[in-house]
């Protein structure tokens, strides 16, 4: 019969910072069950070596992925109708007849740490937020776009839980209080209330913390005092890096410096939250009770009524509103004779704003729009042909 080897603690030093570490019995166990040698690291530099791991993974999978996007793109431009130029060749001839339209790659550019991936990275792995985000957004990139993945909230899965909590408080009990009723609602819907309450509030205090070099000055050629300035983002780095005077600025989804002003983000109005979702065809065939099908189907039309409009209310776009409110704004486009469009992601949601500028300018205006990725030409292309701009009024250049 073969002896069992038995283990104790050991005490070993780390060959990376040089501390001293331990290594339980049962860790030694585990190792040798596994036919592993035992960690020559202490716990803390073997995580920091995974992580670094990980990362050259991840630059090495970026960088192929660049290359091959690259080479798509060169084909891409063999066929394109675009004309071409480079930054350091776009000049903005006559600012006072100009308008320049700017997104958030205007602020990476300036090496601001903007992507909502900084976003996320804000509000650490176990924070409530980020977990409802994360478990009820039905979307593979949600921190690739934040505003999008907003309108892809699965609330079926939180309108599934109605029934389980009525039955948890008792709620269908023919002695059963209002609040008993009400509170089964509200517990049920509690991820939006999360999302309606923290998101506001923590992604201003991200924006709050955003700063900026203000020697960066990769625009310094092109950006002039005397131009319109439409801008995307909640930040005032034109101001304070290029001097453009605040008049100059509609800051059309509002400014962090200005207090008073709403952080708008969002996804597009009249989205249909609940796809197709029928409550009263999902749960009240389940009980043979005709009082608690009632009740059911009253929790839970009273939750879409209550919850899905309040959530509908804080994570849309309300974009009409915003163009009524701007309309001397888009009037001023009659004199634009030339637009540059920088770090902007022509997004769909936008488009409103866009069509605007269109309908005052009367295509007068030459557009000078900048890339920096393939997708971003993809995005471009589709965006001049749905907003029907004449190919011969479009230049590209790269940022």
């Amino acid at each position: 019969m073969e002896k069992q080897e038995v283990y104790s603690d050991k005490r070993l030093l780390c060959i990376e910072c040089g501390n001293e570490f331990i290594i339980s019995a049962r860790e030694q166990e585990y190792f040798h069950n596994l036919g592993y040698v035992l960690p020559k690291r202490c716990r803390t530099c073997r995580n920091k070596r995974r992580q670094e791991q990980q990362e050259k993974i991840a630059e090495a999978e970026a960088a192929k992925k660049w290359k091959k996007d690259e080479a798509e793109l060169q084909e891409l431009f063999k066929t394109f109708p675009f004309s071409q130029k480079k930054l350091q060749d776009v000049k903005m001839m006559t600012p006072e007849k100009s308008l320049m339209i700017l997104g958030n790659g205007f602020d990476l550019m300036h090496g601001v740490p903007s992507l909502y991936w900084n976003f996320q990275s804000t509000l650490g792995k176990r924070n409530e937020l980020r977990e409802n985000l994360e478990r009820y957004l039905k979307c593979e990139d949600l921190w690739s776009n934040l505003e999008e993945s907003l309108a892809k909230i699965d609330m079926g899965m939180m309108l599934n839980m109605v029934d389980m909590w009525l039955d948890m408080n008792n709620a269908y009990h023919p002695e059963a209080s209002a609040a008993d009723f009400q509170m089964s609602i509200d517990t049920a819907m509690l991820p939006i209330e999360i999302i309606i309450n923290q998101l506001p509030k923590r992604f201003r205090q991200w924006v709050n913390s955003l700063k900026i070099d203000v020697n960066k000055k990769p625009l310094k050629d092109l950006i002039s005092a005397d131009a319109k300035y439409l801008n995307f983002n909640y930040t005032e780095f034109l101001e304070t890096v290029y001097g453009v005077p605040n008049r100059n600025v509609n800051y059309i989804h509002g400014c962090r410096k200005n207090k008073k002003d709403a952080i708008i983000l969002g996804h597009k109005p009249n989205v249909d939250y609940l796809d197709g979702y029928t409550p009263d065809k999902a749960f009240v065939p389940k009980y043979k009770s005709k009082r608690k099908a009632l009740l059911l189907q009253s929790a839970m039309e009273l939750a879409i009524d209550q919850w899905v409009t309040a959530y509908d209310e804080m994570t849309t776009k309300h974009t009409p509103e915003i163009i009524e409110e701007n309309k001397e704004y888009w009037e001023s486009m009659v004199d634009v004779e030339d637009i540059f469009v920088i770090g902007h992601s022509l997004a769909d949601v936008d488009y409103p704003y866009f069509e605007e500028i269109i309908k005052y300018n009367k295509e007068k205006a030459i557009w000078h729009i900048g890339y920096h990725s393939l997708d971003d030409m993809k995005r471009l292309k589709e965006f001049v042909h749905n907003m029907g701009i004449q190919i011969k009024r479009v230049e590209v250049f790269r940022t």
